[in-house]
């Protein structure tokens, strides 16, 4: 396995010679366990999109809730195993090479699905309902890139936002000298600065704070860990307490998801949770789950639409049909995709 297979979706194994580097037969299962718990947050939030199909007020509640924190916790799980490998170190002839595996890894997977999202939902609006289904073929590429927020791809965004920061933090751990703390300041002075969201731009800089904060937790793990293990409880109060009284402004997603990295990482390291196999099974199937999840999801609905009511209590059977379908046949489907050798390349990429 290279550095940048291990740090791309993270599977938990450290690579060793480097700086900073944990041995290559250690495993941080609640790394494993907080994925888990995040890609079962991001599934959550993709089974209605807003103002669509008589959205329940109890699930928009639920959803615009996750939103405040799903994604900075990931980013944060995907910053505490990316500085644990010392990608951040890579440099020099070592760079080229390094960052042709982190397109690989990647920006190839950001492409294929957009590609495969856009052409399906396009074929699919003909015969049953479709979600986001672009106003045209070629106007989906052009949100896949600009105006980003009406994207029929937008669900990717994760990838290719991952590669910027592959690509960005070795040249600034470079010029900062590895100053992380100057580095973690400089991205939550970012967070607040209000973008377009052409090219990404508004998400790359809003979760890069997240993604460094990670950083600096895992190169001072052994006071990190210590620290959060005896302030769990207090860190989940005051988590629960602001996803639940703050309303939507400037500051909302830095405190609610910013205490999420505390409250989250905690829980998961609790004794009730750290021996869960099923969080450290859907973490180390997080990446197909991301991929594949909203095209589940979209095939359920669109059939479940077609047979069935969405109103009433049938609401809360397509919300339950549509989560199965966007958490677990992903899985199915990468088990059926690795029994075949033909399909290997496929397999690496959604591995």
């Amino acid at each position: 396995m290279t550095q940048e297979s291990a740090s791309a979706m993270y599977p938990g194994q450290i690579l060793a010679n480097a700086p900073g580097r944990e041995a290559a037969s250690t495993r941080w299962p609640d790394i494993e366990r907080g994925k888990g718990l995040a890609i079962i947050l991001v599934v959550l939030g993709h089974l209605l999109r807003y103002d669509t199909l008589s959205e329940p007020a109890w699930y928009e509640w639920v959803k615009h809730t996750i939103y405040y924190f799903h994604m900075p916790f990931f980013m944060y799980l995907s910053g505490f195993v990316f500085f644990l490998t010392g990608a951040q170190t890579t440099w020099g002839h070592a760079f080229g090479q390094y960052l042709k595996r982190r397109a690989n890894r990647l920006l190839l997977p950001f492409v294929l699905f957009a590609v495969l999202i856009i052409t399906g939902k396009y074929l699919a609006g003909f015969y049953m309902y479709v979600q986001d289904r672009p106003e045209g073929y070629w106007a989906g590429y052009y949100h896949l890139f600009f105006q980003t927020e009406d994207s029929p791809a937008l669900s990717v965004w994760y990838v290719l936002v991952l590669f910027v920061y592959s690509l960005i933090t070795p040249l600034l751990w470079r010029v900062s000298g590895g100053r992380i703390v100057l580095l973690v300041a400089l991205a939550a002075l970012l967070h607040f600065v209000p973008l377009t969201d052409d090219l990404y731009l508004d998400r790359i800089c809003r979760f890069f704070v997240f993604f460094l904060f990670g950083g600096a937790m895992a190169l001072h793990r052994a006071q990190w860990l210590a620290w959060l293990d005896r302030l769990t409880w207090l860190a989940l109060g005051l988590f629960v307490a602001a996803a639940v009284s703050m309303n939507d402004g400037p500051y909302t997603m830095f405190v609610v998801g910013g205490l999420s990295l505390f409250a989250l990482h905690g829980l998961v390291r609790l004794p009730f949770l750290s021996q869960d196999k099923l969080l450290y099974f859907f973490g180390r199937n997080s990446m197909v789950i991301y991929l594949f999840n909203t095209i589940f999801i979209g095939v359920a609905k669109g059939v479940f639409i077609k047979f069935f009511p969405y109103t009433g209590n049938w609401m809360f059977v397509l919300l339950l049909v549509t989560f199965c379908a966007g958490l677990l046949l992903p899985v199915l489907l990468k088990q059926v995709i690795d029994r075949f050798e033909v399909l290997k390349p496929v397999s690496r990429i959604i591995a």
